[in-house]
């Protein structure tokens, strides 16, 4: 059973059945998630469990589950009851804003200083290779969020006139400087994980 505590001693309201789960989370948004007794099937127990990390949601778990289910944890207390607390992995808002700060005057700074070679560039291979100077592609961001991904249009070797220099933008990663416009729009970040393809992301496990 899924119960909806408002944190009085008289307990909560019944909110749906286990199967309801992943809806009962998006429409509550609770702020702490307590598992209170196994979930049937290991596969189930770790879907919930990611997308209460995902949605930055606490989560509980009685004692006798820490030992099937324990990334970063501390003891903690509820109603008298002995606890384990999964860490929470997203940041704090005061570490987001200030991570948001340096993402914005990191990429903006960069994009300054690569403003003349980014312009020579697109140029150039507009002038050896024709066609669009930008690569667009769809990948996935934050909390699965969709976007575009930006790069410099180089084809590999043998397919444009002088493709030495193609070579050269995908050997430094030099075709990727676009991207620090997705960083000021807020849809990568300086530093993190590398965004994949949609494709991709479908055959990700939940951990």
């Amino acid at each position: 059973h899924l119960v909806a505590a408002d944190g009085r001693e008289s307990g909560g309201s019944e909110i749906g059945r286990l199967g309801d789960a992943f809806d009962a989370l998006r429409r509550s948004r609770p702020h702490i998630c307590v598992f209170a007794e196994p979930v049937h099937g290991r596969e189930e127990m770790i879907a919930l469990l990611a997308r209460c990390q995902e949605q930055g949601i606490r989560v509980w778990l009685t004692t006798d589950l820490h030992q099937r289910y324990s990334p970063t944890m501390e003891l903690s207390e509820a109603e008298s009851i002995p606890v384990i607390v999964l860490g929470n992995l997203r940041l704090a808002s005061w570490e987001r804003v200030l991570k948001r700060l340096l993402d914005v005057a990191g990429a903006a700074a960069c994009l300054v200083l690569a403003g003349p070679f980014l312009l020579y560039a697109a140029l150039r291979t507009r002038r050896e290779i024709g066609g669009p100077v930008i690569f667009r592609q769809a990948r996935v961001g934050f909390q699965g969020r969709p976007f575009t991904i930006l790069k410099l249009r180089a084809v590999g070797a043998g397919e444009g006139p002088d493709p030495r220099f193609c070579d050269f933008l995908r050997a430094y990663s030099l075709d990727e400087i676009p991207q620090l416009w997705n960083v000021l729009r807020g849809q990568m970040s300086l530093v993190g994980p590398r965004p994949e393809t949609p494709e991709r992301v479908r055959r990700y496990n939940p951990w």
